[in-house]
């Protein structure tokens, strides 16, 4: 453990208790939920000037966001860092955010991982991921992968689908312990089962290759596609690539085209290179129809994107 972790351990532990609410958060909180946002920014800011935690987290949420309100990163520092001294959790998480992210400061990761290892001491699972990102990469804090490793499983035995598939990436890839596949497999299929994407498509690739468990095609493509579909660009670069070795299906390249076509719009390269290739191969025809299926698809997701 890192002796800026140790040493903020006697603080944290101190302000684990609960946050009286006040009238303001309240009728904030039930404005906010109902949809009133300048009623609930006003009663959160009240409620924040008397010294309320809960009510600075949300002005400051508010402000960060936009919502109903201008968008304010000063602001929102300002009642983060106000509700994280008194120890709310996701105010330290969201100031990690912004410190390592630039928003309204100037980056700064050895901060953002201090507020990431205050929240995470008090059991946040998104900071213990957050945290475990910069231990796995060495940015802001040193490297060290069997740290990433045991702050990715706390999360993960919290329940954290984030936490799931990290750990199980880290099994799978032999990172911070030995390679344990079996171990990755039960982490992915936790991860798929609250819906995670990333989880899919690592799985897949162990059905793909027979990493742990048998190797099954068919299962790789059924996992790549649930990937694909939510937006998930390596599964659709994977996808695209098991399509074109399936040489028994005459619309393989099509398919192939489309999903790289897809992906590319997300600024892949490895996407754009494909679609490079197929081009080569391909009639004007076939790549009108890869073309009008994939432009079908991205129009149907963004009818299915919440404004």
């Amino acid at each position: 453990m890192d002796h800026f972790i140790r040493s903020l351990l006697a603080i944290v532990f101190a302000w684990a208790l609960p946050f009286p609410a006040s009238a303001d958060f309240a009728s904030g909180k039930a404005a906010h939920d109902r949809g009133d946002y300048a009623q609930a920014f006003a009663d959160f800011t009240a409620g924040a000037q008397s010294g309320d935690a809960q009510a600075q987290f949300w002005a400051g949420d508010m402000l960060l966001y936009g919502t109903g309100v201008e968008r304010d990163y000063a602001g929102a520092l300002r009642w983060f860092a106000e509700a994280a001294a008194k120890g709310h959790d996701r105010a330290q998480n969201n100031l990690g955010v912004m410190y390592q992210t630039g928003q309204g400061v100037e980056p700064d990761l050895e901060r953002a991982a201090q507020y990431f290892a205050m929240a995470a001491e008090q059991g946040n699972t998104v900071s213990q991921v957050n945290l475990g990102r910069l231990h796995e990469t060495g940015r802001g804090i040193r490297h060290d992968e069997q740290a990433a490793l045991r702050w990715y499983l706390r999360a993960a035995k919290a329940g954290d689908a984030r936490g799931q598939t990290n750990a199980g990436r880290m099994y799978l890839q032999g990172k911070g312990t030995a390679k344990q596949f079996n171990e990755a497999a039960n982490w992915f299929r936790l991860a798929i089962e609250q819906g995670d994407a990333a989880a899919m498509n690592n799985l897949g690739v162990m059905h793909q290759n027979g990493f742990g468990v048998l190797p099954d095609k068919s299962e790789a493509k059924s996992l790549f596609t649930r990937a694909a579909e939510k937006g998930h660009v390596r599964a659709q670069i994977n996808l695209a690539a098991l399509h074109m070795a399936e040489t028994d299906d005459p619309d393989r390249t099509v398919l192939a085209y489309m999903w790289f076509w897809i992906a590319q719009t997300s600024g892949s390269k490895t996407a754009a290179e494909g679609i490079g290739r197929l081009q080569a191969v391909m009639s004007a025809e076939e790549i009108a129809r890869g073309q009008s299926m994939a432009s079908a698809w991205l129009e149907a997701r963004d009818e299915d994107t919440p404004r």
